[in-house]
């Protein structure tokens, strides 16, 4: 068989599974409010999730991806990437943004975006 149609089988499979369905409404829920913000404002309002799973465990010393990403969500304030602060210091993305979200909706959210590498 082909390792091109194994490859798109496995894809395919991976998108079905209820934990990454879940992730990809939440993602998929936000985005459309964030690009309903970016339309409006014309500009980048936060960082590109882009490689979010390699760079989350390289940006803040003693913090695995998983952590980061976590806190990225959870305490947005802990860790502000450049550019992406208010006038005053805090960060763009509203804090306590993970409370509004089940406990397995966050973690199925932040294994979606440890995915992205």
């Amino acid at each position: 068989m082909n390792t091109r149609v194994l490859a798109t089988d496995r894809v395919r499979s991976a998108l079905t599974h209820p934990r990454v369905t879940r992730a990809i409404d939440w993602t998929l829920n936000v985005a459309v409010i964030v690009g309903a913000a970016v339309v409006l404002l014309l500009a980048l309002v936060g960082p590109s999730l882009a490689s979010i799973g390699t760079r989350g465990a390289e940006t803040v010393s003693g913090q695995d991806a998983y952590t980061y990403i976590r806190h990225a969500i959870q305490l947005p304030s802990e860790h502000i990437v450049s550019g992406f602060e208010t006038a005053d210091g805090r960060s763009l993305m509203p804090e306590g943004l993970g409370n509004d979200m089940s406990a397995q909706d966050l973690a199925d959210l932040i294994e979606f975006l440890l995915t992205q590498q």
